[in-house]
């Protein structure tokens, strides 16, 4: 093969090569889908349903159908897209479907509204189609609603913890503390926790007054004096209401310095979804109650005075919020003057406290403590530190030996003991004469005769009497 010709068929090829690559690439840019980014959404009877469709352009999204009573179309735009379906507004064509995210074409088109208010519990339909083709299926289901218990919780005073900075339902769980046998501090801030599922569909603090949907929040004293009207008000009073939809609980946060509310009061609080509303067939009800209390902060101690001494930790027990600081200063004005401000904070168990080091200050010295927040004031006083000295204590330690036949042995052993006392004691040399024993006495009671003595009586005795015989 001639060269020119060889280059010629190589460019050829060449050409040829490249017009194929362009088709293939221009055919994957023109392929078309769209897919459900959960195939199988589901909430509670009430609440509202996220659906959430990605689409490579611009797509028809069916939820529901014909023949299950329900059925609403929504054009999307070419991206991600998510629709919130309000299963309590499935009545209402221009409150069923809100675009959350995304972009939608025109405006949703609610074939088939639900004719009984809030949709049915169940599984329905839905798929997304492009150019009348089906791209992707699910479901979503709508779980039943309940209503449960009610429990309260304390927070901080509205200065040291603004509930309008929660950003979220979690936040404000995290702050609260429960209550102790349902007291509140005056000044500090009730929390009424309710749980209950399928509110995030319609519910607004506004409404907590019975005025819209029949649902309401009422407090009402229970303790009031003879002759006087009991101090009642409603939900929609309250600071701040959240709605924590993952975990179906109602939050609202209601200031004891406000509402009329005095230390001493006693409330009942019922959260209610009267029988109007389309959630219920009945009235559902969750109550508890609450009692307010002065603020009480006491240090812990006995005595007329606080005794300290080194490290010691000056606290006490209060009924003020858990997270709440209280203020702690120890100081003197006296030659040698100190000031020592500190904030301690109070705990889940009601108690606080800080450290302070009086290593420094001298013995017997008297100071101030105080609760500046409580404008009270409380004396301290620095104790005697204990002191040691080494001492050295003699011992003399007798001891008495009998032996055969009248010896005694006595033996002084003196010993230098040293320890930490401030007495020295030695005991005196005990003096015994021989002493009586069951072995020194005769049969007839003769003191000073022992047994070799008298076996020599004996044998003399017998000699005697052998000579007088002869």
């Amino acid at each position: 093969m001639r060269p020119h010709r060889a280059v010629s068929l190589l460019v050829v090829a060449v050409l040829l090569c490249s017009l194929l690559v362009g088709p293939i690439s221009f055919v994957g840019a023109a392929g078309k889908s769209a897919t459900f980014e959960t195939r199988s959404p589901g909430d509670d009877r009430g609440d509202v349903i996220p659906i959430t469709v990605h689409a490579s352009k611009a797509a028809t999204v069916n939820i529901g159908s014909p023949d299950q009573g329900f059925w609403v179309q929504v054009n999307v735009t070419k991206g991600t897209t998510t629709l919130d379906l309000n299963t309590y507004r499935a009545d209402d064509p221009n409150e069923t479907i809100s675009l959350r995210k995304g972009g939608i074409r025109g405006t949703p088109n609610v074939r088939i509204p639900s004719e009984s208010g809030p949709l049915q519990p169940g599984v329905y339909d839905m798929n997304v189609m492009i150019g009348g083709v089906t791209q992707d299926i699910g479901s979503f289901t709508v779980e039943q609603r309940e209503t449960g218990d009610a429990w309260t919780g304390v927070l901080p005073t509205p200065e040291a913890v603004n509930p309008d900075e929660f950003e979220t339902p979690d936040d404000l769980r995290k702050a609260a503390s429960a209550t102790e046998n349902g007291t509140v501090a005056k000044g500090d801030q009730f929390v009424l926790a309710v749980n209950v599922s399928g509110m995030s569909g319609f519910l607004h603090k506004s409404m907590l007054d019975g005025s819209g949907e029949n649902v309401s929040v009422h407090f009402r004293e229970t303790n009031a004096h003879r002759n006087t009207v009991p101090n009642e008000f409603d939900g929609d009073e309250a600071t701040r209401m959240m709605l924590d939809d993952e975990n179906d609980v109602l939050y609202l946060v209601l200031d004891t310095d406000e509402h009329d509310i005095e230390a001493g009061d006693a409330y009942d609080v019922a959260f209610e979804i009267g029988a109007e509303n389309g959630l219920v067939t009945e009235p559902e009800r969750a109550t508890t109650t609450f009692s307010v209390e002065e603020r009480r902060v006491a240090l812990d101690y006995s005595g007329d005075v606080l005794v300290v001494e080194d490290q010691t930790r000056i606290g006490g027990t209060t009924n003020l919020a858990p997270g709440t600081t209280v203020n702690v200063t120890a100081y003197d004005t006296g030659k040698n003057s100190f000031f020592w401000p500190k904030t301690a904070t109070v705990t889940e168990e009601r108690t606080f406290g800080s450290t302070f080091d009086f290593g420094g200050v001298e013995p017997g010295t008297s100071f101030s403590i105080e609760l500046r927040d409580q404008d009270r004031t409380v004396t301290g006083v620095v104790a005697a530190r204990q002191t040691t000295s080494a001492t050295t204590t003699t011992t003399t330690t007798v001891t008495t030996t009998t032996t055969e036949p009248t010896t005694t042995t006595m033996t002084e052993t003196p010993t230098n003991t040293t320890t930490a006392t401030t007495t020295t004691m030695a005991l005196p040399p005990v003096e015994t004469e021989q002493p009586i024993t069951a072995q020194s006495v005769s049969e007839g009671d003769l003191p000073g005769f022992d047994v070799p003595v008298a076996l020599v009586a004996l044998v003399a005795g017998a000699v005697l009497v052998l000579r007088r015989t002869r």
